[in-house]
């Protein structure tokens, strides 16, 4: 038996042919997590994660290939072996919520929408606190650059 996100599994049912429903539900949610890299109010992480685990049961090829993919690959590994995410990767995604929330809310919402600026806004700063009250690994990284540095 292995832990593929979190569950227990068996090999064979990782190893297998996987089950179309299952794939194509995969399917769709890679498609979304790419839209919410475009459409600043919409998320990207939890699509990318259900799409992982819809691929563990759906379609193992494509659940490697996720795992071995260059931009996410090692992010979805970290949250498979219950990882924290390092400091710098969740200043950089504050960063990008509050950039593209912003942008979006000043220069794109037509001037007539208040509301929907607000609203916005409103989404952005408790994403960011969100992400920023996560527990990180700011330890850990500092464990694990010092091993470098004395090796």
């Amino acid at each position: 038996m292995s832990q593929i996100m979190g569950r227990e599994t068996h090999e064979p049912g990782v190893q297998g042919r996987g089950n179309l429903p299952l794939r194509a539900l995969g399917l769709v949610f890679v498609f979304l997590a790419i839209v919410g890299t475009i459409l600043p109010i919409m998320p990207t992480v939890p699509f990318i994660l259900a799409a992982a685990a819809c691929f563990v049961k759906g379609s193992p090829k494509l659940y490697r290939r996720m795992l071995a993919n260059p931009w996410f690959g090692k992010y979805l590994k970290r949250y498979r072996q219950k990882q924290r995410l390092p400091l710098r990767v969740r200043l950089l995604s504050v960063g990008g919520i509050l950039l593209s929330i912003g942008v979006s809310a000043l220069w794109i919402v037509p001037h007539g929408m208040l509301w929907l600026k607000l609203l916005m806004l409103l989404i952005g700063m408790i994403s960011a606190l969100y992400v920023l009250w996560q527990p990180g690994t700011h330890s850990q990284e500092k464990d694990a650059n010092s091993e470098r540095h004395n090796a």
